[in-house]
C-alpha cells in the first residue's frame, strides 16, 4: 500500500484478520533463566548496539547469536520471516526481533502477514522490539512479548549480575550461619556421647566422626567460597547441591549417633544385671563367691529378689 492512509487501512484490516484467526491469543512464557538468545536484526543498526550494550552490562555471560537481517525495504519481510524460522531451529532460549524507530513506511516490514505467520508458527518464545514506545506493529501483537524498545527487551529478560551476586552473598552468609549452628550442635552431642562411652572403648569412633565433621566443614567452606567468586550460570545449582549435601551429611551422622546410643544401651552392665545376674553381699558389702569361706553367711541380691544363704562346702573350679 502507498501513502499513510492506505497503510493505516491495510494495518487495521490485517490486524482484524489475524485476531479472528487467533494469532494474538497464544502466548508462550518467557523463560526465567536465559543463557542463549538469537537476535533477528540488522548487523549495522543502532538497535543491535543498544541490545549488546545492555546485555554486556546486565549479564555478560549471555551467549548471543546474530542473524543479520534486512529490516526495511521490499525484501525485508521475506528476510525477517526466513531468519525467524532459522533462529527457531537453533535451540536458543529466546528470539528477539528488533530495529530502531522510524516512520510507518520504515517499520512496515513488521506489519506483513508472512512475518506474522513466521512468528505464530515459531516454537521458541519470541519478543518483538520494534521502534519506540509509541510505535505499534503487527509483530507486537503476535509475539509472545512486546518490548517498547530493543534495549528494553534486554532489560526485561536479563537479570542484573550485581544484584544476583548481592543476593548470593546474602544466601552464603545465611547458609554459613546455619551450618555453623548445626555443626556446633552435633559436635556437642558427639562430645557428650564420647564421655558416656569411655568405659566401652568407643573413643576411637568418636574421634573418627569428629575428623569427618571437620573434613566436611572444610569442603562446605570451599564450595561456599566458590559460590561467591565464580560468576557462572551454575551458581544457583551449586547452592542447591550444597544444601542437599548438608542435609544428607547431617542425616547420616544422626543415624550413626543413634546406632552408637543403641550399642551403649545393649552393653550397659546394669541392664545385664537386670536380666541374668545377682550381687553377692557379705555384711551388707559387695564381695565375690571366691572370697567366701565355709560357714560364712551371705546374701544373693537381684533387682527384684534377695536370698540369704550359708556356705556349707567350697570347691575351686
Amino acid at each position: 500500500p502507498d501513502g499513510e492512509g492506505a497503510l493505516a487501512l491495510a494495518y487495521e484490516q490485517l490486524k482484524k484478520k489475524l485476531a479472528a484467526k487467533g494469532y494474538f491469543e497464544h502466548k508462550k512464557p518467557i523463560p526465567k533463566h536465559i543463557s542463549h538468545i538469537a537476535l533477528v536484526t540488522s548487523a549495522t543498526g543502532a538497535a543491535l548496539q543498544d541490545m549488546l550494550r545492555v546485555a554486556s552490562k546486565r549479564w555478560p555471560l549471555l551467549k548471543i547469536t546474530l542473524l543479520d537481517t534486512l529490516v526495511q525495504g521490499e525484501s525485508a519481510k521475506a528476510d525477517i520471516a526466513k531468519n525467524i524460522a532459522q533462529a527457531d531451529s537453533l535451540g536458543v532460549d529466546v528470539i528477539i526481533i528488533g530495529r530502531g524507530g522510524g516512520s510507518i513506511e520504515d517499520l512496515w516490514a513488521f506489519n506483513e502477514e508472512c512475518v506474522a505467520d513466521a512468528i505464530y508458527t515459531c516454537k521458541t518464545p519470541l519478543i518483538s522490539a520494534i521502534g519506540h514506545e509509541i510505535d505499534y506493529v503487527i509483530s507486537d501483537f503476535v509475539a509472545d512479548l512486546r518490548a517498547p524498545t530493543p534495549s528494553a527487551a534486554m532489560e526485561m529478560i536479563l537479570p542484573d549480575m550485581h544484584e544476583v551476586l548481592m543476593r548470593l552473598d546474602e544466601q552464603r552468609e545465611l547458609m554459613d550461619s546455619y551450618i555453623q549452628r548445626v555443626f556446633y550442635h552435633k559436635l556437642q552431642k558427639l562430645q557428650h556421647l564420647k564421655e558416656r562411652l569411655k568405659a566401652h572403648s568407643f573413643e576411637a569412633k568418636i574421634d573418627i566422626y569428629k575428623k569427618q565433621i571437620e573434613l566436611y566443614r572444610s569442603r562446605f567452606a570451599q564450595k561456599l567460597e566458590y559460590l561467591v567468586t565464580s560468576k557462572t550460570s551454575t551458581q544457583e545449582k551449586l547452592l542447591i547441591e550444597l544444601h542437599f549435601l548438608g542435609k544428607k551429611f547431617l542425616s547420616k551422622k544422626e543415624t550413626q549417633l543413634q546406632n552408637l546410643q543403641m550399642l551403649l544401651s545393649q552393653n550397659n552392665p546394669e541392664k545385664a544385671l537386670h536380666v541374668n545376674y545377682a550381687q553377692v553381699l557379705k555384711d551388707g558389702k559387695k564381695t565375690s563367691l571366691k572370697e567366701l569361706e565355709i560357714a560364712d553367711t551371705f546374701e544373693l541380691q537381684s533387682p527384684n529378689t534377695s536370698i540369704k544363704a550359708k556356705v556349707l562346702e567350697k570347691k575351686s573350679l
